[in-house]
């Protein structure tokens, strides 16, 4: 479906990486530039195609036709290039 630096982030069959799991989210402070992005269950910095076995997929946006699902990935991959 759409291919974000080599990354496949299918929503008919998403692969068990961070990139696609709802744990990995944008980090942001209140103060001050955002720190990347995070596994919420384990604080921890990881890279968007890594997997581990607490893999939940990202249901945030579950329309295969809302093109927010792309964008919310996108916008993570964004913020993990800059950090």
């Amino acid at each position: 479906m759409y291919n974000i630096d080599g990354i496949n982030i299918s929503d008919i069959n998403p692969d068990r990486v961070c990139l696609n799991c709802k744990h990995w989210q944008v980090n942001i402070q209140i103060r001050g530039p955002a720190e990347g992005v995070i596994c919420r269950l384990t604080k921890e910095h990881t890279n968007p195609t890594d997997t581990c076995s607490q893999f939940t997929p990202n249901s945030t946006f579950d329309s295969l036709q809302d093109p927010n699902k792309y964008h919310d990935k996108s916008r993570k991959m964004n913020v993990f290039k800059r950090f």
